[in-house]
């Protein structure tokens, strides 16, 4: 057995509600509170600080309609995955659950440098090779998630968080779904989480439609069957390239009826669609025409987009430096 299917057993079922107030840490158990990283319908993520280590606190709150066994199933879910497949340099780590004031809160490491949007809004990776190696982090950290059997499916910049020397990391596991066992490789039956204003969710399991409107796949907002979660994740990636180099959306949502960018990139065939031309890279032009392939089966994979020869030939920095000793500035704050 790989260590891989070792991984993740228990997130291949439902799983069992198992939280307990009583024998669970207080957040004071990690420092005080000294400042707020951000908030949405489904709480708000604190920083922590005990002696010089800082921890990022997400409180969860219960949602209106919500009864106390789905607020349970859905901190239970979101927290079994998040801190199982913290175990990769490109995902946010998450240590603990505890409580606040009657409220469980997931205790996560703490990513200084702000997020990928406020990066690509303050215009702060001016080189090719920054957003290139933004990028290949995404990709890997997606490919690890994807191997052992997780979809994200909420990919977007604000979810792409900054360490300050330059790691990126893909955070916020609220709409994460466990699409495949790895003992035997077939899809399993999941639920999930998340709505907000800036995502959709309807119903759950696999089929349920969830994501953040510009970065939703077509099968997605068709609403048809979904038997590649990850490939929803691939796509979600090619509009985070594009903005990585135009600093904005191709297109608003992926429907024909609804959205005229769309409709342009659709009877275009990928290639020739004329947002795609202002990049000069041809082959980039070319990997998103793969991500973005309309056939879910025919999309390639996070695996196969490493694989292809450019993104091979991308150089990752560490500490914020390349091995062609070019510096990157990735981080708002770094």
């Amino acid at each position: 057995m790989d260590w891989h299917q070792r991984l993740i057993p228990s997130l291949c079922q439902p799983p069992p509600l198992l939280l307990d107030t009583e024998h669970r840490k207080s957040v004071d158990s990690y420092g005080v509170p000294s400042g707020r990283v951000g908030h949405g319908s489904n709480g708000v993520v604190m920083i922590y600080k005990r002696g010089r280590a800082l921890y990022a606190i997400k409180r969860f709150h219960l949602r209106r309609r919500e009864n106390l066994r789905e607020y349970m199933k859905r901190v239970n879910s979101e927290f079994c995955i998040a801190s199982t497949v913290g175990n990769h340099a490109n995902i946010v780590r998450t240590f603990d659950l505890a409580i606040y004031e009657g409220n469980y809160c997931a205790v996560m490491e703490y990513c200084s440098g702000g997020d990928l949007f406020q990066s690509i809004k303050a215009m702060r990776m001016t080189h090719d090779h920054e957003k290139d190696c933004s990028f290949k982090q995404l990709m890997q950290g997606l490919c690890f998630l994807h191997s052992i059997g997780v979809a994200h499916r909420d990919i977007k910049p604000e979810n792409l968080l900054w360490t300050r020397d330059g790691c990126l990391k893909i955070g916020d596991f609220g709409t994460a779904q466990v699409f495949r066992s790895p003992y035997n490789n077939k899809t399993v039956a999941a639920t999930t989480t998340r709505s907000s204003s800036s995502s959709i969710m309807h119903g759950g399991g696999a089929d349920a439609i969830v994501g953040s409107r510009p970065y939703m796949a077509v099968e997605l907002v068709r609403n048809k069957a979904i038997t590649k979660p990850d490939a929803t994740d691939v796509w979600s990636a090619a509009i985070v390239l594009y903005c990585l180099y135009r600093h904005g959306l191709p297109w608003n949502l992926a429907s024909v009826r609804h959205d005229v960018g769309f409709r342009a990139f659709v009877k275009s065939g990928g290639e020739d669609f004329v947002l795609f031309h202002q990049l000069t890279n041809k082959t980039i032009r070319r990997i998103l025409c793969r991500m973005l392939d309309l056939d879910a089966s025919k999309r390639i994979s996070a695996q196969a987009v490493l694989d292809d020869p450019w993104c091979k030939s991308i150089m990752v920095c560490q500490n914020g430096v390349d091995h062609a000793q070019r510096r990157h500035r990735h981080s708002v704050y770094g």
